[in-house]
């Protein structure tokens, strides 16, 4: 039981930082294998898709036949509603709420969005810039997009301030 936990976060890490990486464009590795497992896939329309799951990190305890679980996120200004998967308003005085499991999986598909979707960024810290940019993740909600893009929501994969020495020196 030990070694199986062990094994559950190697591959949940790893797939973490292999998202990331394909994210970041350091590869297409990811979209590369699907297509070759697929016949009949073509590598231009496969496209990363996203499942807000309703477990923590603890509740699995086997890799997905396809795709990734990611955890560690932290959603800044929004809140989730758990049962419905979907951004609601953040509750009072929470400036970041723990994301349960994401499991993001890639589909054959040439359709456009659906527009009701917000596409939430996703950065290692809490300093939004491009170099910090990772990627982004689907949310499903009620609201316009557009109301969440000026909330300035956003999924942060470390939430630790720097000093700030250390932010002078990085500037």
């Amino acid at each position: 039981m030990r070694q199986m936990m062990a094994t559950s976060k190697i591959w949940i890490f790893t797939a973490m930082v292999t998202v990331m990486e394909k994210r970041k464009g350091k590869g297409m590795m990811m979209d590369k294998e699907v297509t070759r497992a697929h016949k009949g896939w073509a590598l231009d329309s496969v496209v990363l898709q996203n499942q807000i799951t309703r477990h923590n990190k603890e509740d699995i305890h086997h890799p997905p036949q396809e795709g990734v679980y990611v955890y560690g996120l932290f959603l800044e200004g929004a809140s989730l509603d758990r049962r419905s998967g979907k951004l609601i308003e953040s509750k009072p005085k929470v400036l970041y709420e723990q994301m349960p499991v994401i499991y993001i999986y890639a589909i054959n598909t040439t359709a456009c969005k659906d527009p009701r979707i917000y596409e939430c960024p996703i950065y290692r810290k809490p300093q939004r810039t491009d170099q910090k940019y990772v990627g982004s993740i689907d949310f499903e909600t009620d609201f316009n997009p557009r109301h969440w893009t000026l909330r300035g929501v956003a999924l942060l994969c470390n939430i630790k301030q720097m000093s700030p020495a250390k932010q002078a020196d990085s500037v």
